[in-house]
């Protein structure tokens, strides 16, 4: 009887012993996929920056090309005008000349009939010399209003080119200081997964790929703050004892529990909490 209690005393030693390890593994994978978290949120967050920035001086490229098609279209319209212009002029000098022409035959006119016809034939040409300078006039105010234009896009578009040159030189500076750090987080991060099991990296991925977001997120006042459901008190033990990884079963996400010194602080991760919670 006591041989047999000194085995049972033996396998209860090892039993507490390989429940500590298991509680020192369950610990220390929750810490590195922590630090996992934390590094994909940041490296999210970074390159969210680079495609503002990015962004922002596509919209300057995209006003400055915009700005340059339409100095190239004023700039056609414009010599569109002025050769409409010269034609007119063209055509008024020869309306001119028939006039001359007209009021000389109807000066040496002889018969009423003919005076008559050649009347008629010169108010008609003093109609269309009218028509012409009134066309003419027309077309010297679009002249002027394209050629202002013109003149106005001349010192936009030197502007927006100095302007996006210089922000072509900072967004690049500031873009690469961006790729530089989530290059290097990237390299933790290739650390980190070494250390990770690959079945659990496995689901951790999963759920990073669908939710986009933190994936490892704490509970506070018994709320996963991922999702913002409640998790079970069955769930909060395990995690107490450090038996094994917990999974919100709401929205996979991994689950651990506030030190009591931070349970005031918010916790990062998930979208805005649910007045309803």
């Amino acid at each position: 009887m006591a041989h047999s209690s000194c085995i049972l005393a033996q396998d209860a030693a090892l039993a507490l012993h390989v429940g500590e390890k298991m509680n020192e593994y369950v610990r220390s994978q929750l810490e590195f996929l922590r630090e996992l978290s934390d590094l994909d949120s940041r490296v999210s967050e970074l390159q969210t920056k680079m495609k503002e920035k990015e962004t922002a001086l596509a919209t300057l490229k995209e006003k400055l090309s915009k700005n340059k098609e339409e100095y190239a279209t004023r700039t056609h319209q414009l010599k569109e005008s002025e050769h409409a212009e010269h034609s007119e002029e063209v055509k008024l000098k020869e309306a001119e000349a028939e006039l001359k022409k007209a009021q000389i035959l109807l000066n040496s006119a002889q018969r009423n009939e003919e005076y008559n016809i050649l009347l008629k034939k010169r108010d008609s040409i003093r109609s269309q010399i009218s028509a012409l300078e009134d066309a003419a006039l027309a077309r010297l105010a679009e002249i002027d209003s394209a050629r202002a234009r013109l003149a106005e896009l001349t010192k936009e578009l030197s502007h927006e080119e100095e302007g996006l040159k210089a922000a072509s030189e900072q967004t690049k500076k500031e873009v690469d200081a961006l790729q530089n750090e989530v290059d290097k987080l990237l390299l933790r991060r290739e650390e980190l997964k070494t250390k990770i099991s690959s079945e659990i990296f496995t689901r951790y991925e999963r759920v990073l790929n669908k939710e986009k977001r933190r994936v490892v997120v704490c509970i506070k006042d018994g709320i996963c703050q991922g999702c913002y459901r409640t998790i079970t008190p069955e769930q909060i033990n395990t995690i107490m004892r450090g038996e094994s990884l917990i999974y919100c079963r709401n929205c996979n996400r991994i689950l651990y529990l506030q030190e009591p010194e931070q349970q005031t602080l918010p916790e990062e991760g998930g979208s805005a909490p649910d007045s309803s919670n």
